[in-house]
């Protein structure tokens, strides 16, 4: 029997990660993201659910050797002045380092804004945190305490292949304009696209929107 080449082998374990293309897998793996924290056994506690001014669900992987920063998932949504979730924006992850170690490595995170001035640095067309924008690790339990962590951003993250203290911060988040083309049919700023309330979004950004209305719950 005739051998197949190693690297056939590896090109297949590289497909064998491939991320999510397109919006469709986009919104459905964002919404997994948050579907599985609220799942686990810490999930966000109900003061840091109903603080959330904007949402954000993110996931960025590594096959083989190199994190896949252009194939990393990112999807937000702010509350309009109606109390609504406003039509998602899609972002990409970059700055995405944790040093080399071969093999399956992936981190994905909730980050809850949680403040006036962090719901404004999340309207920029590119932020990084813990430069732009403050982070702190999310309390969880059913209440998580009665005080919120002093900063914009509350995070929540799991790993696979990293060490305990990988965190995301230095992620830089740049908003997506060909997702966003792709899924509203016009290269639409993140600002206006967190004035206008979801209950008109396009059918494939409902997924990401049904999951916000599932779990964080209206002021």
């Amino acid at each position: 029997m005739k051998k197949l080449p190693a690297l056939f082998f590896f090109l297949v374990f590289l497909v064998s990660f491939a991320s999510a293309e397109g919006v469709d897998d986009k919104v459905k793996l964002a919404s997994q993201v948050i579907a599985s924290r609220m799942a686990s056994p810490q999930p966000i506690p109900d003061n840091v659910l109903k603080a959330a001014r904007c949402v954000a669900a993110l996931k960025v992987l590594k096959g083989a050797v190199f994190w896949k920063e252009k194939d990393s998932t990112g999807v937000i949504t702010c509350r309009t002045s109606d109390n609504q979730w406003s039509e998602p924006a899609f972002f990409e992850v970059s700055n995405v380092s944790f040093g080399f170690q071969f093999g399956k490595q992936s981190l994905e995170a909730v980050l809850i804004v949680i403040t006036d001035s962090g719901e404004k640095d999340a309207a920029k067309l590119s932020f990084t945190l813990g430069t732009d924008i403050t982070f702190a690790a999310g309390p969880v339990g059913t209440d998580g305490g009665s005080t919120l962590p002093n900063a914009e951003v509350v995070a929540y993250q799991s790993m696979i292949g990293l060490p305990d203290d990988a965190t995301v911060d230095g992620f830089t988040l740049k908003y997506d304009p060909d997702l966003i083309n792709e899924a509203y049919g016009d290269e639409i700023y993140p600002s206006n696209l967190f004035r206008t309330s979801g209950t008109g979004a396009p059918s494939a950004v409902k997924p990401f929107l049904d999951t916000m209305n599932t779990y964080f719950p209206q002021r």
